[in-house]
Order: structure tokens, then sequence, then C-alpha cells
């Protein structure tokens, strides 16, 4: 249905298992034709199978860049049955600093020494239930992280030690990536400064 209001000229009816409606339409157009990219979170199999039917790319956790390869290859392939070519984004959350030391001693005090640790195992505990958002091996050695960043991969350190990370994500086949900082506001523009021309000169960023 939401591919159809974004391409049909005319208001059309719905008629499908959870919606009933009537004269539909969307408006304004979209400025991508004939629809704008899609992107779906999924991690486990029925999740992953409605992307490969519906979007375009696929975002995915996954405990080391290594790893990661696995889950590209699966997510993929389950594309190819439904002919269809499916991208795969990282999901990152980053410290990034002048040295190091900086970055290292930031995130430990966040996600390790002022921690939540009541409501971070909760969060685990439930994600592992319920979710199945995570390989294994995040849960049992990798609490920190979900502290630091809800389970998503830690690109922690220097500019430059943050773009090669970026650049073996890019290697493993993963076609981009998310980020999430602990204040946008304040880390956002360092960021910006430093990080973003490292990535041009890496050949991971393309401008106009």
């Amino acid at each position: 249905m939401i591919s159809r209001i974004y391409t049909e000229e005319q208001p059309f009816d719905f008629a499908g298992k959870y919606y009933q409606l009537k004269n539909v339409s969307g408006r304004p157009r979209p400025v991508q034709r004939p629809r704008p990219v899609t992107f779906n979170a999924a991690f486990g199999s029925p999740g992953r199978d409605f992307a490969a039917r519906a979007s375009d790319f696929l975002l995915t956790t996954f405990s080391e860049i290594d790893a990661g390869k696995a889950h590209i290859e699966d997510i993929k392939a389950r594309g190819e049955k439904f002919g269809r070519k499916l991208g795969v984004f990282a999901t990152a959350h980053v410290v990034c600093r002048p040295s190091q030391t900086q970055a290292e001693e930031y995130y430990e005090r966040y996600a390790v020494t002022e921690a939540d640790k009541s409501a971070v195992d909760y969060h685990m505990t439930q994600k592992q239930k319920f979710a199945g958002s995570h390989d294994e091996a995040t849960f049992r050695l990798h609490a920190k992280r979900f502290a630091g960043g809800a389970g998503t991969f830690p690109l922690i350190g220097t500019p430059r030690k943050i773009v090669d990370d970026m650049v073996k994500m890019h290697k493993a086949g993963f076609a981009g990536t998310t980020l999430s900082f602990v204040n946008f506001l304040d880390e956002l523009p360092y960021f910006t400064k430093e990080v973003l021309p490292l990535m041009k000169e890496a050949g991971l960023r393309v401008t106009g």
C-alpha cells in the first residue's frame, strides 16, 4: 500500500488484512522517484524476510565486524529469493576524541562507571527474551555496548581510528552505518569537522 501511495497519481481504495481504506492518496509527492529509499531494521528471520520483500536496505547489529559478513550474506541471499538486491547498513555508537585515551575514558565513565546497571540488565534480558535482535555473543560478552549504545557496535577513539573501523566495515560489505552519540549537540560538530574529511579521503564519502 505504501508503494502505491508514493507512486499512484489518482486516489485508490485499499482492502487488506489489517486496513480497509477509501480514497487513499499521498501529498506532497516524494522528491525521489518512483519512491524514497526504504530502510528496515531486523535481525530475526521473519523480519529479514519482510525486509527482503519490501526494503532497499536493512539495518543489522553484529558482535564484531568480521562476524557481520555472515549477516550480510544471509540478508543478500534472502533478497535474491525475491529477485531483489538488498543493501546492508551497520548500526554504531560513537565516542570521538582527540586521543584514544580520552575516548576510552569517557566511554568507560558513561557506559560502565555511571551506567544504570539494573536498567541495562533489564533491557538486555527483555531484548534477549522477546526481540532476538543481537548475536548471542553480544549478550554474553558486551553488556557495555547496551549501556553505551543499545547494543550497537562501538566506534570509540580518535577520528583516524573511527575512519579505519569504518573502512573495515566497508570492506566487510556494509553499504554504510547509522551513528548515535551521547550528546549530538556537543559531539556532532567535532565529528563533522574532524571525521568527515577523513572519510572523504578514504573514499567513504562522495560530495558533489
